[in-house]
């Protein structure tokens, strides 16, 4: 009876596990429907892929967008800022400087604003000679010693004085007899104004044209040698005009401070010659109208010339 019951128990318990192997493979046998249904399962894990790969795909493409962060380093690159080099070209620009400063850098231009000293000409004006009624007309020379003054480049003042004096005497003796007398004496003074004008010139040379004016008096007085009344004799001296010519400036050989002139000109002189003793009287009035020359370069060797030197 045991025995029959432990069979039937050990029968149960196969059933049961027959029974439940046979309900297992029911369920491992709806795998096979799957393949036409399969598509939808299928879209359970496309979810899950999409979610992750294309998204995250995606942020790295939208970090190289971020890439573009180079595109600043062409902004800094200072392609435009090259040009500025091309800057340097304007230091091309001081080649006409340059020009300019060679042309102040002219022994002339270097002269401007520095005050001359030195001899301006030799003036000459006319004294009376004789005595009243037949005098004549005759002449002393007075040397101009003056300045010039560079105002600006191209205009400039002339200012100067001539002056001249003679006196004397003359001692005799003769049989004994001592004679003492007065040679006749001649003052003159003269006034010269100019305005020189530098119309172009080169390194050590400038050409000028100069208006200019000279004012004189002269003047003596001769002692009647019988006891008569004195000789009294004078002069006026007025001239205006203009010259033209160059001022050469010594600086080729390291002087340039020293310049030379020579010139000429035109001008309208008037002389007046002027005579009297006693109560008789003498005047004469010359006008001349001519062209001239002044002060010419070789003068240097044959006698005097107009000369200056800049302080």
């Amino acid at each position: 009876m045991r025995t029959s019951r432990i069979v039937s128990v050990a029968a149960s318990a196969f059933i049961m596990q027959l029974t439940a192997t046979s309900f297992a493979q029911p369920e491992a046998a709806p795998p096979p429907p799957p393949p036409g249904v399969a598509p939808a399962p299928a879209p359970a894990p496309a979810p899950a892929a999409a979610p992750a790969t294309p998204t995250t795909p995606t942020t790295p493409e939208t970090t190289p967008a971020t890439a573009p962060a180079p595109a600043p380093a062409p902004a800094v690159a200072p392609a435009p800022a090259e040009p500025a080099p091309a800057e340097p070209a304007a230091p091309a620009a001081p080649v006409p400087v340059a020009a300019e400063a060679e042309q102040a850098d002219t022994d002339h231009n270097m002269m401007i604003g520095r005050v001359a000293f030195g001899f301006l000409g030799t003036r000459s004006m006319g004294i009376a000679g004789g005595q009243p009624p037949g005098i004549s007309e005759e002449s002393v020379e007075a040397p101009v010693i003056g300045i010039r003054y560079w105002l600006a480049g191209s205009i400039g003042l002339d200012l100067g004085l001539g002056i001249y004096t003679s006196s004397g005497s003359q001692d005799d003796n003769i049989g004994g007899v001592s004679t003492s007398d007065d040679l006749v004496g001649t003052n003159a003074v003269l006034i010269h104004a100019g305005v020189p004008l530098a119309l172009a010139g080169s390194q050590h040379f400038s050409f000028q044209i100069t208006p200019e004016t000279n004012v004189g008096l002269s003047g003596s007085t001769e002692q009647d040698a019988g006891g008569g009344p004195d000789i009294d004799r004078s002069g006026f001296h007025f001239d205006v005009g203009a010259r033209i010519g160059s001022e050469v400036h010594w600086g080729f050989i390291g002087i340039p401070e020293l310049s030379l002139q020579g010139s000429v000109g035109v001008r309208l002189d008037i002389d007046s010659y002027s005579a009297s003793a006693g109560q008789d009287e003498s005047t004469r009035t010359h006008v001349v109208f001519a062209t001239d020359t002044y002060d010419d370069p070789w003068d240097a060797f044959t006698g005097s010339i107009a000369a200056l030197y800049y302080f």
